[in-house]
């Protein structure tokens, strides 16, 4: 057999915290229907023990309405743990808070770097030649580094990325 989606259904009492102030969050269809997440087709054998990797991107999925609230459109993407590799690193100097973003023609996956360290992974990273961005949470682009390789099941390491 294959597995090509999975659908999630979404608990009740969402909520998302802006400036230490707690807000609903609607999610249309979520609780009833579900949501999809696509998968890459995968051949399973019966008995077999597999691992899927979820990866829920926060930063797509909370949307602010033209009245105020917040509404939850998740965006989340899922692979076989086989299937996918990694990109770590760390940035310098530590100045604000920043997010890193690894994109290719097919494949944009993100995550927030550690405020304290300057460290980052981004998980669950299909394989391929990836451009990664660093930019400030003002929206400020800071850094590009462009042919970032991903192979699967390895960790690329970029090393200690300076930021000027």
């Amino acid at each position: 057999c294959t597995i090509s989606e999975l659908r999630l259904i979404l608990g009740t009492n969402n909520t998302v915290v802006v400036d230490g102030v707690s807000h609903e969050l609607t999610t249309p269809s979520g609780q009833t229907s579900g949501y999809k997440v696509k998968m890459d087709s995968q051949q399973l054998i019966a008995g077999g023990v597999y691992y899927l990797v979820l990866d829920f991107n926060t930063q797509k999925s909370v949307h602010v309405t033209g009245n105020g609230k917040y509404m939850l459109k998740p965006v989340v993407s899922g692979c076989m743990e086989t299937s996918i590799g990694s990109i770590a690193g760390t940035i310098s100097p530590i100045e604000g808070a920043y997010y890193v973003e690894a994109t290719n023609a097919t494949d944009t996956s993100g995550t927030y770097i550690n405020q304290t360290n300057g460290q980052f992974l981004i998980p669950a990273v299909m394989p391929g030649i990836y451009q990664v961005k660093f930019v400030q949470n003002a929206g400020h682009l800071e850094k590009i580094v462009p042919g970032v390789v991903v192979i699967v099941g390895q960790t690329t390491q970029m090393g200690t990325i300076p930021i000027e």
